[in-house]
C-alpha cells in the first residue's frame, strides 16, 4: 500500500525549522563560525519571506555595491517598483526596495495564498502594496539583526525599520542624504515560480554627534547653504489630496461593485478628512462643509514634519472673517443630483 504524499503545511514547516535550529551547533552550546553580512542577508530574506507570507525562497544570491553618493544609489534603484525609506532612531536613513515581481508576489501570497506563474504587468505601487510588503521588510531587518548579533556589524545595522510611507524612485537623488551607501542586491525565486529582486541600501557609516560639529568659516558656510536650500524647498509646489474616508473591505466585495451601487461611510468621516500627499503621510485633518456656496474644508489639526518622525499638533480654529460663514456638511440637507444624460442625448439649455 503506497502512502499518498501531501504538501507540508505552514505549522509543519515551522516545527521542522525549529528542530533544525535547536540541533544546530550554536544551540547545543558549540561555537559557530562568524557569519558575514552578505551570508546573513540571504538567510534573513529566506526567514522573512517564510514568516511574513509563508514563502519558499530558493536560490538566493547577493551582490554588494558601494556607492560614492546618492547619485550612484539612485542609478541602482531606478527600476524598482516599491521603494520604502527605512530609518533608525539615531537619524540614520536607509532604503529597501522590491522589483515588480517581488512586490506583486508578496501581495498575491499574502492575499490569496499563492503566486501566479510568469511576470506580472508593470504598475505603480500603491499604499496597499506598501502596507502588505512592509511586514516582510520588518521581518528581514529583525532576522538580519539577530544573525549579526554579537559581531562587529551589530551596531552598524541596529535599529533600522521601514517607515509608514514610500518614495518615488525618481526623486531619490534629491531627497536622500548625499553620503556613501552600501547596497545589497538580492535575487531569489518566490515559491520556485518567479525571479524577484530585493534591495537594501544603508549608509556605510552611522552618524555620530562629532560628525555634526563644525566651527569657524565651515560652520558659517554650511549655515548659509542650509538657509538657501530651505528657501528653495519652501518655494517648491505642494500637491495635496483630500481623502474623505478609508474603508476596509474584502477583495470579493470590491470585485462585485457596479456603477450605481452605494457605499456607506461613517458620519465621523465628515469631520476627519485627511489632507496629504498621495501614498504619503497626512499633513492635516479637516472638517467637510460649505462656504460661499461651494464645498470647503476647515482645518482642525496640523501635523508637522520634524527630524525623527511626524508630530501631531492640534491648532485651534481662528475666527472666520465677516461674511465667510462655514456650514458643516453634517448639517446640510442631502441633495439628489440630476441624472446624467444618456449617451448620445442632446444636453438641455
Amino acid at each position: 500500500m503506497q502512502n499518498a504524499s501531501r504538501p507540508m503545511s505552514v505549522p509543519d514547516q515551522s516545527a521542522l525549522l525549529r528542530r533544525k535550529m535547536e540541533s544546530s551547533p550554536a544551540a547545543q552550546g558549540g561555537s559557530a563560525a562568524p557569519v558575514s553580512p552578505e551570508m546573513a542577508s540571504l538567510r534573513a530574506v529566506a526567514r522573512a519571506g517564510f514568516i511574513a507570507a509563508g514563502l519558499k525562497i530558493a536560490a538566493p544570491s547577493v551582490q554588494v555595491v558601494d556607492t560614492d553618493g546618492v547619485a550612484g544609489l539612485a542609478e541602482q534603484m531606478a527600476d524598482v517598483a516599491l521603494l520604502i525609506p527605512c530609518n533608525a532612531p539615531d537619524g540614520a536613513e536607509g532604503f529597501a526596495a522590491l522589483s515588480s515581481g517581488g512586490m506583486t508576489g508578496l501581495v498575491e501570497k499574502t492575499t490569496t495564498g499563492r503566486i501566479s506563474p510568469g511576470e506580472p504587468e508593470p504598475r505603480d505601487a500603491s499604499s496597499i502594496d506598501q502596507l502588505l510588503c512592509r511586514g516582510f521588510i520588518e521581518r528581514f531587518f529583525e532576522a538580519w539583526g539577530e544573525l549579526l548579533a554579537g559581531t562587529s556589524h551589530e551596531a552598524w545595522l541596529a535599529g533600522y525599520a521601514p517607515t509608514d510611507g514610500m518614495m518615488q524612485p525618481d526623486v531619490l537623488s534629491v531627497s536622500a542624504p548625499d553620503i556613501p551607501y552600501r547596497l545589497y542586491l538580492i535575487t531569489a525565486q518566490f515559491d520556485g515560480l518567479r525571479e524577484v529582486a530585493f534591495s537594501v541600501a544603508l549608509p556605510v557609516s552611522r552618524p555620530r554627534p562629532a560628525d555634526l560639529v563644525e566651527t569657524g568659516d565651515a560652520a558659517r558656510s554650511t549655515g548659509e547653504w542650509a538657509k538657501d536650500w530651505r528657501a528653495a524647498v519652501l518655494e517648491s509646489p505642494a500637491e495635496l489630496d483630500a481623502v474623505l474616508c478609508k474603508l476596509e473591505l474584502s477583495l470579493d466585495e470590491v470585485r462585485r461593485w457596479a456603477p450605481g451601487d452605494r457605499v456607506s461611510i461613517p458620519a465621523s468621516a465628515l469631520s476627519s478628512v485627511s489632507l496629504g500627499r498621495r501614498n504619503g503621510p497626512s499633513v492635516a485633518t479637516a472638517r467637510l462643509g460649505q462656504a460661499r456656496g461651494v464645498r470647503a474644508l476647515r482645518l482642525n489639526e496640523i501635523t508637522t514634519q520634524r527630524v525623527g518622525g511626524i508630530a501631531s499638533r492640534p491648532v485651534p480654529p481662528e475666527p472666520l472673517p465677516p461674511g465667510a460663514g462655514f456650514q458643516d456638511e453634517a448639517g446640510i440637507p442631502a441633495q439628489v443630483a440630476p441624472p446624467e444624460p444618456e449617451s448620445g442625448a442632446a444636453a438641455g439649455p
